[in-house]
């Protein structure tokens, strides 16, 4: 089988979305145990995907230095690239991993530079940020439960968890 690079369940619980390292965002029932669908749009590694509270939403990120906005509702499945930040070099600024806050307003992007973008989950435009690691690239990151605090994996091991408002380790 294909290796897995990332997964998330939709907030109902009954889909599974994973990421392997051919470019596939795979669709799977939970009940049913199988693949119901392959999203197809990225050209490297799915390095992280996060699901919107709405259960429709689907934001994904991938070796290949774009992330993509989905709308996994309905027939048709649409796909958008957006931006997570304006810095001229999109490869050491392109996102690893998303977390999406309790409130759903939130999108966190950890960045292959070492920043963590804060993003409007509605608008995608930038709303803050900071710097998690100065010396390597942020690989994972989540949301407490309170939305209050941001954990984030560095790679080469290390985890810190700063203010979600503020960013202060």
């Amino acid at each position: 089988g294909r290796a897995i690079w990332a997964a998330a369940f939709s907030p109902d619980g009954r889909t599974l979305v994973t990421g392997d390292g051919q470019g596939n965002v795979i669709v799977w029932d939970v009940s049913e145990g199988r693949a119901i669908e392959t999203l197809e749009g990225h050209n490297d590694a799915i390095t992280g995907v996060a699901f919107g509270p709405d259960g429709r939403t689907l934001y994904t990120a991938s070796a290949d230095s774009t992330a993509r906005i989905w709308d996994v509702a309905g027939y048709r499945r649409l796909a958008r690239p957006f931006r997570t930040n304006s810095v001229s070099d999109p490869g050491a600024s392109s996102p690893r991993a998303f977390a999406l806050s309790p409130d759903g307003h939130t999108l966190a992007a950890a960045r292959r530079d070492g920043r963590v973008d804060l993003i409007d989950a509605q608008t995608l435009r930038r709303t803050g940020g900071f710097e998690a690691f100065a010396d390597r690239s942020a690989l994972a990151i989540q949301y407490s439960p309170d939305g209050s605090r941001l954990a984030v994996a560095g790679q080469g091991g290390g985890v810190g968890v700063w203010d979600a408002g503020s960013g202060k380790r």
